[in-house]
């Protein structure tokens, strides 16, 4: 049978990821590469730990999707708070891509007042941060269903991915 948490969680989760990966694209390409690894792409021993650094980083941010697609708890159904962690999940995308969006508009018309102050920028100094902490903070309550309860260590184990997400 069809676990429609696990989908949900799965399709908001590539969504978000779909979104970094084609903004990181078209900003390489907008600039001409990537200038993070302008000092270690002919380094081959920095050149690895740069990427092994990126790899634990996806893994410890996709922990609690993780958590909720290998769960063995059958849990089929949405519960509210599930709908509102997705609904949260899905605010986060939404203000990232909005944030990364102005701020390229941004750039691209000159950089005007020293730091981005149009659209959701005028609100914080790093919208897209913020939606990418809320997008991980909300799994991680959405994964809470996967588990046995409050006592689930694999569930409190999740937690690192919001809270790497915050430094």
């Amino acid at each position: 049978s069809t676990d429609n948490r696990k989908i949900a969680c799965t399709a908001i989760f590539t969504c978000s990821r779909v979104w970094l990966l084609v903004f990181l694209a078209w900003r390489a390409h907008e600039r001409g590469g990537d200038a993070r690894f302008d000092d270690v792409k002919d380094k081959f021993g920095r050149f690895l730990t740069f990427w092994i650094v990126q790899g634990v980083w996806v893994f410890a941010i996709s922990m609690p999707m993780v958590f909720v697609n290998s769960s063995t708890v059958w849990n089929p159904q949405l519960s509210t708070i599930n709908v509102l962690a997705l609904v949260g999940f899905a605010l986060g995308v939404i203000l990232e891509m909005l944030a990364d969006i102005q701020k390229a508009l941004w750039v691209n018309a000159g950089r005007t007042g020293g730091f981005c102050q149009s659209g959701v920028w005028s609100f914080s100094r790093h919208p897209n941060y913020f939606g990418e902490m809320l997008q991980w903070w909300c799994v991680w309550v959405f994964a809470y269903s996967s588990g046995s309860g409050i006592s689930d260590v694999q569930w409190w184990a999740s937690i690192i991915s919001p809270l790497f997400t915050m430094q």
